[in-house]
């Protein structure tokens, strides 16, 4: 059975007037429904690595690594989870 689970997100904010604004999302980017971009997924890694106190030169080096296995790789089958 191949069941996929996804993280959800979900707000719910009661503004200064009573007003409640409440906003749902089925699923984040970055997963399988919504992948980001090769751009986009360096600029997150480069974020998370500058939060953890590295430096940019490190995201860089990781993105040079990254783009080496993508041009040796070969093709693996991962059983489902």
């Amino acid at each position: 059975m191949n069941i996929r689970r996804n993280y959800t997100g979900h707000i719910r904010a009661t503004l200064t007037d009573g007003t409640v604004v409440e906003e749902h999302q089925p699923y984040f980017r970055g997963g399988v429904r919504e992948p980001l971009e090769r751009a986009e997924l360096i600029q997150k890694c480069a974020a998370n690595l500058s939060y953890g106190g590295a430096g940019p030169d490190l995201s860089k080096a990781i993105a040079q690594w990254a783009d080496g296995l993508r041009e040796n790789a070969t093709k693996i089958d991962l059983p489902s989870v």
